[in-house]
Formats: C-alpha cells, sequence, structure tokens
C-alpha cells in the first residue's frame, strides 16, 4: 500500500512540475516574454490541471486501458487483443487512448485551464471549439509513437537502435500543456 501511495504522489508532484516548466517554457521561449511579464496565474492553472488530471486521474484511468482490451479480447475470442505483447493489443490500447484525448481530456484542459485562468465558462467552450481539431492533431502526432511499451519496442527500437539500448539518445516527447500553450491563446479575462 505505501508503494502504490509513494506511486500516485510522484506522478501528482511530477506532473505539477512538468506543467509549471513546460508553461514557463512556452511563455519565455516561444511567447517571448520576459521574466517579469510571466502570467503567473496561467503557470498556476496549468500546475493545478496537471497535478490534478494527468497526476491524478490519469494514474488510475491509464491502468484500466490495458485491462480493457484483454477484456475485450477474451469476449470476442481474439487472441491477438487479449495477448498485451502483441502489436493488436497495443494498438488497440492506442486508439481508446486517442479516444480519450479527444473526448474528454482536450475538453478538460480547456474548460478548467480557462476556469482557472478567469475565463468565463461560455468564453472557455468558445476556446475549445475553436482549437479542438488542430489541438487534438497535435496531440495525436506527438503521442502515437510512445502510446504503449509494445509499439515502442516494435517502431523505436528498430528506428533508433542502439543509440536507445544505450541512453545516449532518448525519443522525441512532448509536454501536453507546452503544444496546448503554444497552439492557442487562452482568454486572459
Amino acid at each position: 500500500m505505501c508503494a502504490a501511495k509513494m506511486s500516485l504522489t510522484r506522478d501528482i508532484l511530477s506532473s505539477a512540475v512538468l506543467g509549471a516548466v513546460g508553461d514557463i517554457c512556452t511563455q519565455l521561449g516561444i511567447e517571448r516574454r520576459r521574466v517579469s511579464e510571466v502570467d503567473a496565474r496561467r503557470v498556476v492553472a496549468l500546475t493545478s490541471f496537471n497535478a490534478i488530471y494527468i497526476g491524478g486521474f490519469l494514474h488510475f484511468l491509464y491502468r484500466g486501458f490495458p485491462l480493457a482490451v484483454t477484456q475485450l479480447g477474451r469476449w470476442t475470442r481474439q487472441r491477438t487483443l487479449s495477448d498485451r505483447s502483441t502489436p493488436t493489443h497495443a494498438a488497440a490500447v492506442a486508439l481508446i487512448d486517442n479516444w480519450h484525448n479527444g473526448c474528454i481530456y482536450i475538453p478538460a484542459y480547456y474548460v478548467a485551464v480557462g476556469r482557472l485562468e478567469g475565463t468565463p465558462l461560455p468564453k472557455a467552450c468558445d476556446n475549445l471549439k475553436e482549437a479542438w481539431w488542430s489541438t487534438y492533431l497535435s496531440c495525436s502526432r506527438s503521442t502515437a509513437p510512445h502510446k504503449s511499451h509494445a509499439l515502442r519496442r516494435r517502431i523505436l527500437v528498430p528506428l533508433y537502435g542502439a543509440q536507445l539500448r544505450s541512453g545516449t539518445a532518448r525519443p522525441p516527447r512532448t509536454s501536453h500543456g507546452t503544444i496546448f500553450n503554444s497552439t492557442t491563446h487562452l482568454s486572459k479575462t
């Protein structure tokens, strides 16, 4: 039980730190603000969202995706779905995650972060409607190669070969918060 609490705590804290660092980097690097111009309310909003949703909620949700695919494989008698080591299982988990990103995660992000920044709910919903498609495509492009360990072994290892095994290179990764902030402009009202 103690290890489970530590794992959840680690996920919440690391997500919060990544949210804060990602937004500060976005404001300073992409938006070219001075340090004195960093929007602290936005940093707090992203830090809070990352801690609660990504660190907390996804800590539990992501554990259910492989279980759901395995159970679907059993019900349909499709061995490749129920066997976690197959590319079919990995692809099915990735599809569920893509569905989650489009239907739950992106709307939650725009509404929650917008509201935490002080944006009225109708404006936060308008921001979501305006940027949903570009955000969804951006997230899908950046996360598709990293959706599961099985896909990672079958796609990235052949591409990066010895560098991955030796630890001298890592596959490209991006923070969702940085992607969202660099592709959209949330209201400052």
